[in-house]
């Protein structure tokens, strides 16, 4: 092993730590939704990381109407689907040569 060299650092300064009260925090988060997190985290001096954390333990949950109906779209892509289902599923019942077809599909699907 290597001899430690006369230069060698014996310590290591540390650098205090900067406490954040929730005021700071909510603010800093406020501030989010006018600027970038690169400016907020220069601003308050801290990381991105905590801006994110921080963003959704104080976030507000307000949703907006365009917010609202895209989470609804989803659900509005299911009822569009059932409905197909449910129209095929009449139309083979009334036409046998779809109602064939339909069979030879689904057993296709489960190989």
């Amino acid at each position: 092993m290597n001899e430690p060299s006369e230069e060698t650092i014996t310590s290591v300064e540390k650098k205090p730590v900067k406490r954040f009260t929730e005021t700071d925090k909510k603010e800093a988060v406020n501030e989010l939704k006018n600027s970038t997190v690169k400016v907020v985290a220069e601003k308050y001096g801290c990381s991105a990381n905590s801006l994110a954390i921080w963003k959704k333990k104080y976030s507000s949950k307000t949703v907006s109407t365009k917010e609202k109906k895209e989470q609804n779209q989803p659900i509005e892509k299911v009822k569009k689907n059932v409905e197909f289902r449910e129209i095929i599923l009449e139309q083979a019942l009334k036409n046998p040569q779809i109602k064939n077809m339909l069979i030879d599909y689904l057993l296709e699907q489960l190989k």
